[in-house]
Order: C-alpha cells, then sequence, then structure tokens
C-alpha cells in the first residue's frame, strides 16, 4: 500500500485537514486514556487491598461506623465508650447514633456485634453499661446458647452477659458475630469483653 498520497493530501489538506486531524488523534488518545484507566481501577476492586473493618463499612455495609484507626479486634479488658468514640465492631441494623454527643448508641430489637479476638482459649464475658426509659429486658445470642438480664429499674443499668469459649468456636482472627436484643429501645454508653 502507498501512503504517500494519503501524506501528500494531508499536508496539502491545508489548516482545516490538519486540525481535524489533530482532534481525532487527541479523542482517541482520551479515549484510550480512559478505558486503561477504568480498567485499571476494575483490577484495583477485584484485588483490593483494604482492612476487613473497611471493607465492613464501605463495601459490604455490615458495620455502623468505621474509624481508620480501629479494626475489628477487640482488647479483652478496655470497655469501649459510645458517649465519646464509636466502636466498630456494632452492626448497621437498628444501631442509631445520638442526635447531639454524650447520648450514648441508640440499640433496638436485634443488633448484631461483629469482632474478633486475638485468643480464644478462654471465657470472656460482655460487659455493657445501658440506660433504659422503662423496665424490659436484655438478651445476648451467643451461638446456641441465649443469656437474658431483666432490666426492672429505669435508668443506667450495668449488665455483664457470660460468654463461654465453646460458644465463641473460633479460631484466633476470624471474624465473630453476637446479637444484642431488646425488648426495648436502651441507649448503650458502654460496651467491652472482660475475663
Amino acid at each position: 500500500m502507498n501512503f504517500l498520497p494519503m501524506i501528500k493530501g494531508f499536508w496539502g489538506g491545508g489548516v482545516r485537514t490538519a486540525f481535524t486531524f489533530m482532534a481525532f488523534l487527541l479523542a482517541f488518545s482520551g479515549i484510550a486514556f480512559l478505558a486503561v484507566y477504568y480498567f485499571y481501577v476494575l483490577s484495583l476492586y477485584r484485588e483490593r487491598d483494604v482492612s476487613e473493618a473497611y471493607e465492613d463499612y464501605f463495601i459490604s455495609r455490615k458495620i455502623r461506623f468505621w474509624n481508620r484507626y480501629q479494626n475489628l479486634y477487640v482488647i479483652p479488658g478496655r470497655i469501649y465508650s459510645t458517649v465519646s468514640e464509636r466502636p466498630s465492631f456494632f452492626g448497621r441494623e437498628n444501631v442509631f447514633p445520638p442526635e447531639k454527643d454524650s447520648n450514648g448508641l441508640e440499640i433496638r430489637d436485634l443488633v448484631p456485634l461483629r469482632f474478633k479476638l486475638y485468643s480464644c482459649s478462654e471465657s470472656y464475658s460482655l460487659k455493657i453499661r445501658v440506660v433504659n426509659d422503662r423496665p424490659g429486658h436484655l438478651d445476648l445470642l451467643a451461638g446456641k446458647q441465649s443469656y437474658e438480664s431483666v432490666l426492672e429499674i429505669p435508668g443506667v443499668n450495668e449488665v455483664l452477659f457470660p460468654v463461654p469459649a465453646e460458644e465463641l468456636s473460633c479460631v484466633p482472627g476470624d471474624t465473630l458475630e453476637l446479637f444484642l436484643r431488646t425488648q426495648h429501645p436502651v441507649k448503650v454508653l458502654s460496651v467491652g469483653f472482660v475475663r
């Protein structure tokens, strides 16, 4: 194929032909760049390297809060205040942040707790401090067991639920799920695992 007539036609066509060719070349380059960028973004999605807490919050939408400096690991003995911080292990369903600060989290019905433990060999207790407006009960569902606590007096109540190691049935680093169930809406002031 002889390219000489095409080159002569391009150079001989004047400014208008050169401008059309440059616009076509620029448009083609832009489309090629966007296609390569799009496939690059798709490859990042398929092979994402993010923390599990980030994935549970932004992608799977399983947890209610995400803090870039928190992960799903729970430190036994540490009590997480829901008044001053937002623990990342509360599930998304039936958890409502306060209208203003220093109120705690309001939970209703069935609320999942998603967390990880460094060691699963011991029995733990879930220590939770709640404010209730009226008498009711608060249940913890752990594996096949259900633990119930009756909240007889309205006001601040502290509840300690035993969680035996066999009910956790975990491998260190696996994500565990426990469920809190309330009869009436309650506000959680603090929550933590103690030995």
